[in-house]
C-alpha cells in the first residue's frame, strides 16, 4: 500500500520536529519551526533523495535556517520559496546518524534527545490504534517518525515513537514499537536511517545566540 502524496509530504515534520526538541533542549526555548518553508526552499538534494530525506533537512537548515511557521505557514503544497528578509532564523551546528544495527546506541541517543528514522508505513502501522506494533517495519523504508523514548510495555521492551499524521493516529499521535526485532528489520534495521540535528548549548541572549540570526 503506497503513501498519498499528503502523507509523504509530512515526512519532513519529524526532522523539523527533532530540531524543534534540540532547539528546546539548548535554548530552553519551544518554537513551531516552519515545515512549509523546507518544502519550498530545499533544493539542494545533496545525497540524492530529492530533499525528501532527514538528513537533506538537515543539510539546509544548517546552511539557511529555518524560520518560525506563524512567518511561513503551513498549506502543504511545494511551491515557490519566499524570501523571510528581517526574520529570525534558527539553525543547527551538526547532525549524527547513528549506526543501523546499534539498538545500544540508539538507546544512548534518545536518551538525550529525539532521533529520527524510517519505518515501512505498512497497512497495520496506517491502521494503528493502540498496542505494540510488529513486524517488518524496515524492510522498505518510506515514512519518518521520531523515537522519543522507550520502556516495558505488557511485559515487552518496546520504543516509544511520534507519528506525525495527527492526535487521531495510534495513542494520540504516539505508538509503542517492539524493540529487539529480527535483524534485519525493526527500528535499528539497515534502512532507519537513525539521525537527529545538534545545537550545541548557548549563553548569550536567544536573538544573538549562535544557532539563530536575522537576515
Amino acid at each position: 500500500m503506497g503513501l498519498s502524496p499528503l502523507l509523504r509530504i509530512k515526512e519532513f515534520l519529524a526532522a523539523v520536529a527533532s530540531i524543534e526538541s534540540a532547539h528546546k533542549i539548548a535554548t530552553g526555548e519551544l518554537l513551531d519551526l516552519s515545515v512549509q518553508q523546507v518544502l519550498d526552499c530545499n533544493k539542494l538534494n545533496r545525497f540524492g533523495f530529492a530533499g525528501g530525506h532527514p538528513i537533506e533537512t538537515f543539510w539546509h537548515v544548517m546552511q539557511n535556517g529555518i524560520v518560525e511557521t506563524k512567518y511561513y505557514p503551513y498549506n502543504g503544497l511545494v511551491g515557490e520559496c519566499r524570501p523571510m528578509n528581517g526574520i529570525r532564523h534558527i539553525f543547527i551546528d551538526d547532525f549524527c546518524c547513528l549506526e543501523y544495527w546499534d539498538d545500544a546506541e540508539l538507546m544512548t541517543a534518545v536518551s538525550r534527545q529525539p532521533v529520527v528514522v524510517g519505518i515501512n508505513a505498512s497497512v497495520a502501522f496506517q491502521l494503528y490504534r493502540g498496542g505494540i506494533l510488529r513486524g517488518e517495519c524496515s524492510a522498505r523504508a518510506n515514512h519518518a517518525i521520531l523515537v522519543v523514548g522507550y520502556k516495558s510495555f505488557l511485559e515487552k521492551p518496546v520504543w516509544i515513537i511520534k507519528n506525525s499524521w495527527g492526535k487521531n493516529w495510534g495513542i494520540k499521535g504516539y505508538a509503542y514499537m517492539e524493540r529487539f526485532v529480527e535483524y534485519p528489520y525493526g527500528i535499528v534495521g539497515p534502512h532507519s536511517f537513525p539521525v537527529y540535528p545538534i545545537i550545541k548549548p548557548i549563553e548569550t541572549t536567544l536573538v544573538n545566540g549562535l544557532n539563530s540570526k536575522t537576515f
